[in-house]
């Protein structure tokens, strides 16, 4: 287990963090493009999404004085 430790470390995948004095964990090293891809795909998707809550609201504006209690009351 100790040799599979150090080859993980030795294919430059993972780095060692030292947690105490006496545990070491692997921490995955990611390339800055792979997470800049990621982060750009996620932004992507994200403005590519915010459109359809914006038009769902946008279907009950006229329930509005519904809403907010504002209709007027015939007696």
């Amino acid at each position: 287990m100790f040799n599979m430790f150090h080859c993980l470390v030795d294919s430059g995948m993972y780095c060692i963090q030292q947690d105490s004095k006496l545990h070491a964990t692997l921490k995955p090293v990611i390339l800055e493009e792979i997470m800049e891809m990621h982060r750009q795909q996620i932004r992507d998707l994200i403005a590519y999404e915010k459109c359809y809550p914006v038009d769902h609201a946008q279907f009950y504006n006229k329930y509005a004085k519904l809403i907010s209690k504002e209709v007027c009351v015939l007696n």
